[in-house]
């Protein structure tokens, strides 16, 4: 199991981001949550398998249809025992 820290920067609040990944983490058996933070970015915890959180993180470049990704920051997290589904905050 591996779990990570992830800060989206860009034109990702109000745009439906935080849902788009809550069904694409829904689809790749991935755990976790997502809030939005009050810089304007959008913060996740991914936990699942490690090769799946990869590919997703690069398709978190691209985001939902009205979304403008900037940056990706990523660092790895520390395993929560208690997920089992992704939510969002």
């Amino acid at each position: 199991m591996f779990s990570v820290h992830v800060s989206i920067y860009g034109l990702v609040q109000g745009v439906g981001y935080r849902r788009w990944l809550k069904m694409n983490c829904d689809k790749n058996n991935l755990f976790g949550w997502t809030r939005n933070s009050s810089d304007g970015s959008v913060e996740c915890f991914f936990q699942g398998d490690k090769e799946k959180i990869n590919t997703f993180l690069i398709l978190c470049w691209e985001g939902p249809e009205n979304s403008e990704v900037e940056d990706i920051l990523e660092k790895e997290g520390k395993k929560e025992e208690t997920l089992n589904s992704f939510e969002i905050l």
